[in-house]
């Protein structure tokens, strides 16, 4: 008996050495450096506004926190469950100012889209603060 006890503690020591063990085959994230995110809460538009094609809109937001990440406004919207940034809208924002004007393209689809506060970094839209509109 007291062989079986030795054995099962021995393997359950063993289980936990190997499952705390760090995984070899994780990659380190690019992005974990730079500065937090999430620092704006956009106030216009609201989630389901109808915006037309080839009309000007302003989009405003309050700053939350100190905030000098997100420098540009993108539309995008969802393929197959994944968000594609077809259209940079306006760029350089000066986020203090809490205000931008976008031109919503003619050629854009009629369809949902996201509007973003974000920028590109590593080759990838880093998302700050997504607002849903239907474009018609």
């Amino acid at each position: 008996m007291k062989a079986f006890i030795f054995f099962a503690l021995l393997v359950a020591t063993s289980i936990g050495s190997i499952m705390a063990a760090p995984s070899s085959d994780k990659v380190d994230d690019p992005t974990k450096d730079l500065p937090k995110i999430d620092c704006i809460q956009v106030t216009y538009p609201t989630n389901g506004v109808v915006w037309t094609t080839g009309t000007v809109y302003n989009i405003t937001w309050n700053v939350l926190f100190d905030c000098v990440y997100p420098k540009s406004v993108y539309l995008g919207k969802d393929v197959n469950n994944q968000f594609e940034f077809d259209y940079l809208v306006n760029s350089n924002l000066n986020i203090t100012a809490g205000l931008a004007y976008i031109t919503l393209p003619d050629d854009i689809e009629k369809v949902f889209h996201a509007i973003v506060i974000g920028t590109t970094e590593y080759g990838r839209v880093r998302i700050n603060s997504k607002i849903g509109i239907l474009v018609v």
